[in-house]
């Protein structure tokens, strides 16, 4: 017997979030074949996006894994899982129907800025 456990629905608002890759599946429909990346957010809930299985410059999955850093080159291989999983990212959610999705371009490389004081260039006034 399977049981599962129900949970109150989930209704991610319309705007900008922040997560974690954290997994890269392949799946095939509609007659295309699809690369689907898994985001954790902070509160631990997930979100995915797909995209398909096309790598070009100018494809839209060739343009993520520019985003993220790596440069393509005509005729290698490269492995997406090492160039997304546990990586930090940012995106923009609209609402689609009863589900979020994840708009276009906005997946991107989450940028962290941080203030670095170093007391020999910044002395504190007293």
């Amino acid at each position: 017997m399977v049981e599962v456990d129900v949970k109150e629905a989930f209704k991610l608002p319309d705007g900008d979030h922040t997560g974690t890759i954290i997994k890269i599946g392949e799946r095939e429909a509609k007659g295309y074949k699809f690369i689907d990346i898994l985001i954790e957010m902070p509160d631990l809930h997930q979100i995915k996006v797909d995209y398909i299985n096309n790598v070009t410059p100018l494809s839209n999955l060739g343009k993520l894994i520019q985003r993220f850093g790596t440069t393509l080159q005509i005729g290698t291989r490269i492995s997406l899982e090492g160039i997304f999983v546990g990586k930090q990212c940012a995106f923009k959610s609209v609402a689609d129907g009863q589900y979020a999705k994840i708009v276009g371009d906005s997946l991107v490389p989450a940028v962290r800025t941080e203030t670095i004081t170093n007391p020999e260039t910044n002395p504190v006034q007293g």
